[in-house]
């Protein structure tokens, strides 16, 4: 199944992110719904930042995960719940840029 939008997921995956994200960080199906459609937003938002500089494009990536981090709070999830979506984010991150052979 390859499917585009929220709750999409790559064929290569065994599980939906929300599916993981209930698991991993222990958050309800509600909460992980609400993350993986921030997060979906947000990275529509940031597609143009290939084109800024490396320095421009880090401080917008910083700006981007604060903003990223107050959202998921107002879910509301804990500081805890809150790492543990970065830290998966990151390697669902790392783990495509290793498919890609970056």
């Amino acid at each position: 199944m390859h499917t585009t939008g929220p709750g999409c997921y790559n064929a290569a995956h065994e599980r939906a992110p929300e599916a993981q994200l209930v698991e991993k960080v222990k958050l309800s199906e509600t909460e992980a719904d609400k993350v993986v459609k921030i997060n979906f937003e947000a990275r529509q938002q940031l597609r143009g930042l290939r084109e800024l500089g490396e320095e421009d494009r880090k401080k917008k990536m910083e700006e981007a995960n604060t903003d990223l981090a107050k959202k998921y709070k107002a879910i509301p999830l804990t500081d805890e719940q809150v790492k543990g979506v970065q830290a998966f984010f990151e390697e669902q991150r790392k783990q495509m840029q290793q498919q890609r052979g970056n």
